[in-house]
């Protein structure tokens, strides 16, 4: 496991304490925050990729073609 030391600015002093109001640990607090940076950086990057996928016309053919062939398979 490791050990992080950081200087906490007055602004994320404030954070802290009203995160910790309530009697959760600061250590607590604080991994929660990097573990919720790091989901949203990963659904950034997907949207990113989608984004990039759309735009790109032969996977939206690719995808157009797979729905045709899919079609026969429908139930109704």
């Amino acid at each position: 496991m490791r050990v992080v030391t950081f200087q906490a600015d007055q602004r994320t002093e404030a954070a802290l304490a009203e995160l910790t109001a309530d009697g959760q640990a600061p250590d607590e607090v604080i991994r929660e925050a990097i573990v919720m940076a790091w989901r949203l950086r990963r659904a950034e990057t997907a949207r990113r990729e989608a984004l990039a996928v759309a735009d790109d016309p032969d996977d939206r053919e690719e995808a157009r073609a797979i729905m045709r062939d899919m079609e026969s398979l429908r139930a109704w």
